[in-house]
């Protein structure tokens, strides 16, 4: 899962490791469960973390293990995948953002879309290589068969290759998103981040 750029008391900027105040947990979540729903038929994406996010920072993605889709910022289509991760909640508005379905195969025209940006970088032609052997199987596979290839970590440059090519992000069963092209879609966030109620945990108090 991805971390960003977070905010302390006062706006000032901090990083992970500094010691902060957390803020405190709400008594209840600030929408019913109904609206949260209705966010999601209207393509409100939900990022849960434990930090108030104020822009999206790619320098903070981490890859590795945790990249199960791709490199890039993590966000769901339901409240309840999301808060698996985290209470603070992000709401990004997905419908101005160019996904591609990470589930749909290799093709032809997927490849030539590809080639037109192959000179972007010098790597690309490596992907692209690969690429033709692989028509047929999809897009996700594709990634992870590159690493029979790739001893080194490639997700962040597999992304960089799609987001040059116009997405903005990688589909994953309209369930699971994973952003890239994160100056556009740090402009899409329709509010501030909110914190919700553990549904785990007691109203009471």
């Amino acid at each position: 899962r991805a971390a960003a750029t977070i905010a302390s008391k006062g706006g000032q900027k901090r990083t992970n490791t500094q010691k902060v105040n957390k803020p405190r947990l709400q008594k209840k979540s600030t929408y019913t469960n109904e609206e949260y729903s209705e966010m999601s038929r209207n393509g409100i994406l939900f990022h849960g973390g434990n930090d108030d996010i104020i822009e999206l920072d790619p320098n903070k993605v981490k890859g590795g293990f945790r990249a199960v889709y791709g490199w890039g910022v993590y966000f769901a289509s339901t409240i309840s995948k999301a808060s698996d991760y985290g209470n603070m909640i992000t709401f990004l508005n997905s419908n101005a953002l160019n996904f591609i379905k990470i589930t749909d195969p290799i093709t032809e025209d997927l490849i030539s879309k590809l080639n037109e940006i192959r000179n972007e970088n010098m790597y690309y032609d490596l992907f692209l290589y690969k690429l033709k052997n692989m028509v047929g199987i999809n897009i996700n596979e594709a990634r992870l068969r590159m690493g029979d290839f790739i001893a080194w970590d490639y997700y962040e440059l597999w992304s960089n290759m799609f987001l040059d090519a116009g997405y903005d992000g990688f589909n994953q069963s309209d369930n699971e998103y994973v952003v890239f092209n994160m100056e556009k879609a740090s402009k899409k966030y329709t509010r501030r981040s909110i914190e919700i109620y553990n549904q785990g945990s007691e109203e009471g108090d």
